[in-house]
């Protein structure tokens, strides 16, 4: 619903569960289609298909740039991309609905 759409892109607790999430990616591995497969795995059950793992690092890859651009701290901006990947995770159909 567009409640629950806006509740998960600004309430605080979500963003603290992105960042905690983020955290545990950030410690399993430097690779970042490990992170990203590992974040699937963790959210929703399930590795990404090859292409949600294309459009991820995609994603990551445009958000860096953006924050970049934007003026980011250039420590900040690897950090800052993945909090905003964990978000989407948490954003997915299959993360939000049991079938």
């Amino acid at each position: 619903t567009t409640v629950q759409s806006l509740y998960l892109l600004n309430n605080e607790f979500v963003h603290e569960q992105a960042k905690a999430l983020a955290a545990r990616l950030g410690k399993s591995g430097t690779d970042e289609q490990q992170r990203i497969a590992r974040g699937f795995e963790m959210t929703i059950g399930r590795l990404p298909s090859t292409s949600e793992r294309v459009r991820a690092e995609a994603f990551l890859t445009g958000y860096r740039q953006r924050l970049s651009a934007d003026g980011c701290e250039p420590a900040e901006v690897d950090t800052q991309a993945w909090r905003a990947f964990c978000r989407v995770l948490f954003k997915l159909n299959e993360f939000l609905y049991v079938d």
